[in-house]
């Protein structure tokens, strides 16, 4: 239901997945193995309630149960860089929301410690290196760091060279480098930047 949220947008699906979700982790004992897992999935619905509703709650709820997630999850569990790029991710959002710098830079934080945590040939290694990229260039535009900038177009670039052209994320990592390049331009004017 969430996936299926997220793709339409339709926000009685999104309202139902978030239910579901906390259905299932009161259902799961905090001792059983599987309640990491509950966690991260009810974060995950509730940031797509908030990406299709604008709800500032659901993505605090999210940020809160990602964290707990993340207190839970084992640090050798494979799903671990994944959660925490969806944490940091969340973060970010709240950050830009709120214009709260010490969140960004935690949101930096935590998407470095994703990538720190995957490794560089599992699947998800080019989600997090764009997530990352993303949150730096963010904290580029609050902070004007320019080593923020050089670095979101590095892991942008990175990002786009390792997705297949036929990817569902191969359009949206060439334009996540692309908006890096052109702030790059805009800010420098040097055409070889490009």
């Amino acid at each position: 239901l969430g996936q299926e949220a997220e793709q339409v947008g339709n926000l009685a699906t999104a309202g139902r997945a978030v239910a579901g979700r906390r259905r299932a982790r009161e259902l799961t004992s905090t001792e059983d193995g599987a309640y990491p897992g509950r966690l991260a999935d009810l974060g995950a619905v509730l940031a797509v309630q908030f990406r299709i509703t604008g709800s500032l709650p659901a993505l605090r709820e999210a940020v809160r149960v990602y964290e707990a997630a993340v207190r839970k999850f084992d640090t050798e569990d494979p799903s671990l860089p994944g959660l925490l790029s969806n944490l940091g991710t969340c973060l970010d959002e709240l950050a830009m929301r709120d214009g709260d710098i010490p969140m960004l830079e935690r949101a930096v934080s935590v998407q470095r410690d994703a990538m720190d945590a995957v490794d560089s040939s599992d699947a998800l290694q080019p989600m997090i290196s764009a997530n990352l990229g993303i949150t730096l260039l963010h904290f580029h535009q609050e902070t004007g760091a320019r080593g923020a900038l050089g670095e979101s177009i590095k892991l942008h670039r990175a990002a786009a060279a390792k997705t297949p052209g036929g990817h569902v994320d191969y359009q949206p990592r060439r334009t996540n480098l692309a908006v890096a390049l052109q702030t790059l331009y805009e800010e420098t004017g040097d055409l070889d930047a490009l």
